[in-house]
Protein backbone atom coordinates (compact mmCIF):
# COMPACT_ATOMS: atom_id res chain seq x y z
CA UNK A 1 0.00 0.00 0.00
CA UNK A 2 1.13 3.51 -0.69
CA UNK A 3 -0.45 4.86 2.53
CA UNK A 4 -1.08 2.11 5.12
CA UNK A 5 -2.39 4.68 7.65
CA UNK A 6 -5.55 5.23 5.58
CA UNK A 7 -6.57 1.54 5.54
CA UNK A 8 -10.18 0.85 6.60
CA UNK A 9 -8.89 -1.48 9.34
CA UNK A 10 -7.68 1.52 11.35
CA UNK A 11 -10.75 3.75 10.90
CA UNK A 12 -13.13 2.42 13.57
CA UNK A 13 -10.55 1.75 16.32
CA UNK A 14 -7.48 3.89 15.71
CA UNK A 15 -4.43 2.34 17.45
CA UNK A 16 -2.29 4.41 19.78
CA UNK A 17 0.80 3.69 17.67
CA UNK A 18 -0.80 4.98 14.46
CA UNK A 19 2.05 7.06 13.07
CA UNK A 20 4.74 6.45 10.45
CA UNK A 21 7.28 4.94 12.87
CA UNK A 22 4.61 2.63 14.32
CA UNK A 23 3.65 1.42 10.85
CA UNK A 24 7.31 0.73 10.04
CA UNK A 25 7.61 -1.31 13.25
CA UNK A 26 4.46 -3.24 12.36
CA UNK A 27 5.80 -4.10 8.91
CA UNK A 28 9.22 -5.06 10.34
CA UNK A 29 7.50 -7.18 13.01
CA UNK A 30 6.78 -9.96 10.53
CA UNK A 31 10.40 -10.28 9.46
CA UNK A 32 11.64 -10.08 13.07
CA UNK A 33 9.13 -12.73 14.16
CA UNK A 34 10.18 -15.00 11.33
CA UNK A 35 13.82 -14.73 12.38
CA UNK A 36 12.84 -15.41 16.01
CA UNK A 37 10.86 -18.52 15.05
CA UNK A 38 13.78 -19.83 12.99
CA UNK A 39 16.18 -19.27 15.92
CA UNK A 40 13.84 -21.12 18.30
CA UNK A 41 13.52 -23.94 15.76
CA UNK A 42 17.31 -24.27 15.55
CA UNK A 43 17.60 -24.21 19.38
CA UNK A 44 14.65 -26.39 20.44
CA UNK A 45 13.94 -28.78 17.59
CA UNK A 46 17.21 -29.26 15.72
CA UNK A 47 19.38 -28.54 18.79
CA UNK A 48 22.08 -27.06 16.54
CA UNK A 49 22.51 -23.99 18.73
CA UNK A 50 22.56 -23.72 22.51
CA UNK A 51 19.20 -22.87 24.07
CA UNK A 52 18.71 -19.14 24.73
CA UNK A 53 15.33 -18.15 26.18
CA UNK A 54 16.27 -14.51 26.68
CA UNK A 55 14.04 -12.04 24.83
CA UNK A 56 11.53 -14.53 23.43
CA UNK A 57 8.54 -12.43 24.48
CA UNK A 58 10.03 -9.16 23.27
CA UNK A 59 7.89 -7.21 20.83
CA UNK A 60 8.62 -4.03 18.97
CA UNK A 61 4.93 -3.27 18.54
CA UNK A 62 2.69 -2.05 21.36
CA UNK A 63 -0.19 -4.48 21.87
CA UNK A 64 -3.58 -2.80 21.91
CA UNK A 65 -6.59 -4.63 23.29
CA UNK A 66 -10.27 -3.83 22.97
CA UNK A 67 -10.51 -3.03 26.69
CA UNK A 68 -7.95 -0.23 26.12
CA UNK A 69 -10.37 1.40 23.66
CA UNK A 70 -13.24 1.05 26.15
CA UNK A 71 -11.17 2.65 28.94
CA UNK A 72 -10.15 5.47 26.64
CA UNK A 73 -13.80 6.02 25.70
CA UNK A 74 -14.95 6.13 29.36
CA UNK A 75 -12.14 8.55 30.24
CA UNK A 76 -13.30 10.82 27.44
CA UNK A 77 -16.85 10.75 28.82
CA UNK A 78 -15.67 11.64 32.33
CA UNK A 79 -13.51 14.49 31.02
CA UNK A 80 -16.45 15.94 29.10
CA UNK A 81 -18.72 15.66 32.18
CA UNK A 82 -16.30 17.51 34.49
CA UNK A 83 -16.42 20.90 32.68
CA UNK A 84 -20.23 20.71 32.61
CA UNK A 85 -20.37 20.02 36.35
CA UNK A 86 -17.96 22.87 37.09
CA UNK A 87 -20.02 25.18 34.93
CA UNK A 88 -23.21 24.16 36.75
CA UNK A 89 -21.54 24.75 40.11
CA UNK A 90 -20.28 28.19 39.11
CA UNK A 91 -23.75 29.16 37.87
CA UNK A 92 -25.38 27.80 41.01
CA UNK A 93 -23.00 29.60 43.34
CA UNK A 94 -24.67 32.88 42.35
CA UNK A 95 -27.93 31.88 44.05
CA UNK A 96 -28.12 29.61 47.08
CA UNK A 97 -31.49 28.08 46.14
CA UNK A 98 -30.01 26.64 42.94
CA UNK A 99 -26.93 25.38 44.78
CA UNK A 100 -29.14 23.31 47.09
CA UNK A 101 -30.88 21.65 44.12
CA UNK A 102 -27.65 20.84 42.27
CA UNK A 103 -26.99 17.12 42.13
CA UNK A 104 -23.64 15.66 41.13
CA UNK A 105 -23.35 12.33 39.31
CA UNK A 106 -22.74 9.26 41.49
CA UNK A 107 -19.06 9.01 40.54
CA UNK A 108 -18.48 12.65 41.52
CA UNK A 109 -20.23 12.53 44.92
CA UNK A 110 -17.73 10.09 46.42
CA UNK A 111 -15.44 12.21 48.54
CA UNK A 112 -12.66 10.55 50.45
CA UNK A 113 -13.02 11.17 54.15
CA UNK A 114 -9.92 12.39 55.94
CA UNK A 115 -8.69 10.25 58.80
CA UNK A 116 -8.99 11.83 62.25
CA UNK A 117 -5.70 12.81 63.81
CA UNK A 118 -5.58 11.77 67.45
CA UNK A 119 -4.22 14.40 69.81
CA UNK A 120 -1.69 13.54 72.56
CA UNK A 121 -4.40 14.00 75.22
CA UNK A 122 -6.70 11.54 73.43
CA UNK A 123 -3.75 9.17 72.97
CA UNK A 124 -3.13 9.23 76.73
CA UNK A 125 -6.78 8.37 77.48
CA UNK A 126 -6.74 5.54 74.94
CA UNK A 127 -3.43 4.30 76.33
CA UNK A 128 -5.03 3.84 79.74
CA UNK A 129 -7.40 1.27 78.20
CA UNK A 130 -4.49 -1.02 77.34
CA UNK A 131 -4.55 -2.52 80.84
CA UNK A 132 -7.46 -4.64 79.54
CA UNK A 133 -5.88 -7.46 77.50
CA UNK A 134 -8.78 -9.76 76.53
CA UNK A 135 -12.02 -7.78 76.62
CA UNK A 136 -12.88 -4.14 77.08
CA UNK A 137 -15.65 -3.67 79.71
CA UNK A 138 -18.54 -1.30 79.01
CA UNK A 139 -17.76 0.70 82.15
CA UNK A 140 -14.24 1.46 80.90
CA UNK A 141 -15.57 2.35 77.44
CA UNK A 142 -18.16 4.75 78.85
CA UNK A 143 -15.62 6.42 81.14
CA UNK A 144 -13.07 6.85 78.34
CA UNK A 145 -15.81 8.03 75.97
CA UNK A 146 -17.00 10.74 78.35
CA UNK A 147 -13.42 12.01 78.75
CA UNK A 148 -12.80 11.88 74.98
CA UNK A 149 -16.05 13.75 74.23
CA UNK A 150 -14.81 16.60 76.45
CA UNK A 151 -11.90 16.97 74.01
CA UNK A 152 -13.65 16.25 70.68
CA UNK A 153 -17.17 15.42 69.47
CA UNK A 154 -15.90 12.83 66.95
CA UNK A 155 -15.82 9.88 69.35
CA UNK A 156 -18.32 7.01 69.58
CA UNK A 157 -18.27 3.66 71.40
CA UNK A 158 -17.36 1.92 68.16
CA UNK A 159 -14.42 4.23 67.55
CA UNK A 160 -13.15 3.76 71.10
CA UNK A 161 -13.31 -0.03 70.73
CA UNK A 162 -11.57 0.13 67.34
CA UNK A 163 -8.82 2.38 68.72
CA UNK A 164 -8.31 -0.01 71.67
CA UNK A 165 -8.15 -3.03 69.33
CA UNK A 166 -5.69 -1.26 67.05
CA UNK A 167 -3.37 -0.31 69.92
CA UNK A 168 -3.69 -3.76 71.52
CA UNK A 169 -2.71 -5.51 68.27
CA UNK A 170 0.10 -3.04 67.69
CA UNK A 171 1.78 -4.05 70.96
Amino acid sequence: MSDPLSHSLFQEYPPTELHQQGVERLIACYQNGLERIKAIYRQEVLEIESRNTQGRRATEVVRTKFKDFKQKKTRRKVVTKLPQIQQNISQASGSNSQADNLELPDDQTKIKKKRKQITPEEEKILGELLVYKEELPDLAINEALSRLLDLSDDWTKTKVKAAWRYRKNKI
